[in-house]
C-alpha cells in the first residue's frame, strides 16, 4: 500500500481541481487487454506481503485469473521498459528547461512518489523472492508437488516443474531489474525538478512537492537500502546517495517554506 501522507497529499490536491464527471460502462485497463498466453507462472510479487511461497503458490492454486504467464511477464518486462525511456526522455526535459530557466514548467509530484513506491516496493520484493529461490529452491518443489498443480507421482510433472521454477526466475529477474532501474530514475527525475525548483521560490508548490516526496522517501528507505534488484553489476551506491540529496534539498524547501 501506498503511504498514507502521500495518499493524503494527492486527496488534497485532487480536491483543488476541477473534474469532469464521466461514466463507465465497463472498468478495465489495457492490462486487462493481454493476451494470456504461454505457460502459466506464478503472479510476481509486488511488495513483501506477497513474496514468499506460500502466499504466491495460494494465490496460483486458490484465485484463477490472477496467474502470470509467460505472456504477461513479456508484456510487463515491456511495459516497464517503455517506462524507463518515457523517465530518460523526462530527465532530459527538465534539464533542458533548468538551463532555460523556465519557472512555469512542472513534474507531478504526487506521480514520481507514487511510481517510486510502487517501483522500489516491486523490485525489492522481486529481491526477496530470488533470494528465497536461490537459498530454499527445495521449499518451492515441496509445495507444489503437496499441491493439485503437479502429481507428486509423475516424473514429467516433477521436470515441468523444475523448468517452471526456472522460466519465472529467469523473468523476475529481467522484471525486477527493470522496475529497479525505473526507481532509480525517479529519485534523480525528483532530485533533479527539485533542484530546479529551488531557483523559483514558490511556497504552494514547494510544499506540494515536499508533501508527496518525503513520505516516499519515509516508505521506501531507498536512502539505506537502495532501490531493490539492480542487476549487471551495477552499483545501488548512486541511487542511496541521490536518495539522501534529494532528502536535503526537501529539508531545505520545507524549512523555507515553514519560516
Amino acid at each position: 500500500p501506498l503511504p498514507i501522507g502521500l495518499i493524503n497529499v494527492e486527496k488534497i490536491h485532487a480536491s483543488q481541481m476541477k473534474t469532469v464527471a464521466t461514466t463507465l460502462s465497463v472498468v478495465s485497463t489495457w492490462w486487462d487487454k493481454v493476451s494470456d498466453s504461454g505457460a502459466p507462472l506464478p503472479t510476481p510479487p509486488t511488495g513483501s506481503s506477497d513474496a514468499g511461497v506460500l502466499q504466491r503458490y495460494n494465490a496460483y492454486n486458490n484465485r484463477p485469473g490472477s496467474t502470470f504467464s509467460e505472456g504477461r511477464y513479456q508484456h510487463a518486462i515491456k511495459s516497464a521498459k517503455c517506462l524507463d525511456v518515457a523517465l530518460m526522455v523526462l530527465l532530459s526535459r527538465v534539464a533542458f528547461v533548468a538551463k532555460r530557466n523556465t519557472g512555469t514548467f512542472s513534474v507531478d509530484a504526487v506521480a514520481v512518489a507514487k511510481g517510486l513506491c510502487r517501483c522500489s516496493d516491486a523490485s525489492r520484493a522481486i529481491e526477496d523472492r530470488l533470494a528465497s529461490m536461490k537459498s530454499h529452491p527445495e521449499e518451492d518443489i515441496t509445495t507444489l508437488l503437496s499441491s493439485s498443480i503437479v502429481n507428486p507421482n509423475s516424473q514429467g510433472d516433477q521436470t515441468l516443474l523444475s523448468q517452471s521454477l526456472q522460466l519465472e526466475k529467469e523473468y523476475l529477474v529481467e522484471v525486477g531489474s527493470c522496475l529497479g532501474q525505473c526507481a532509480e530514475k525517479l529519485i534523480s527525475l525528483a532530485l533533479q525538478d527539485a533542484r530546479r525548483m529551488s531557483e523559483y521560490e514558490n511556497d504552494q508548490e514547494w510544499a506540494y512537492f515536499v508533501g508527496a516526496l518525503t513520505p516516499a522517501l519515509d516508505h521506501t528507505q531507498v536512502e539505506s537500502k537502495g532501490v531493490g534488484c539492480l542487476f549487471d553489476d551495477t552499483n545501488t551506491e548512486a541511487s542511496k546517495l541521490n536518495a539522501q540529496a534529494l532528502r536535503q534539498e526537501l529539508e531545505k524547501m520545507k524549512a523555507i517554506f515553514l519560516r
